[in-house]
């Protein structure tokens, strides 16, 4: 679904949600094809949910040498809102830290649970 969620014109609601699908996508339970629905008359979505889940940062990879900072979210995310700014490297997990980073520029990639910070 990923890749769905990266089409910002496919999947946001009912009216941009159709499904097409080819006579060999499931058989019935004494072997005959489904019916053929072509991409030229595809069939509307009747109800549609939008997702609601908020991404997860699940993990990251800094590369002192080439200068990149690689993050793995759970689904794609906008690589448009990204906001570097937003981003601290500290030295310990937890509130007591006493040294930290605030980054203040770079830039990402494309949309994609994979995105790279080019620092």
């Amino acid at each position: 679904l990923n890749e769905i969620k990266r089409k910002t014109a496919l999947a946001t609601d009912v009216s941009n949600t159709f499904l097409a699908l080819t006579s060999q996508a499931v058989l019935d339970m004494v072997g005959n094809d489904i019916v053929n629905i072509t991409t030229d008359t595809p069939q509307q979505a009747v109800n549609f949910t939008r997702d609601r889940t908020n991404p997860v940062l699940e993990y990251y990879d800094l590369d002192m040498t080439a200068e990149q900072l690689k993050l793995h979210f759970s689904e794609t995310v906008n690589s448009t809102s990204f906001s570097v700014v937003e981003l601290s490297v500290q030295n310990t997990g937890n509130a007591g830290f006493t040294q930290t980073y605030t980054l203040t520029g770079g830039s990402v990639g494309v949309d994609s649970p994979d995105m790279t910070l080019s620092l």
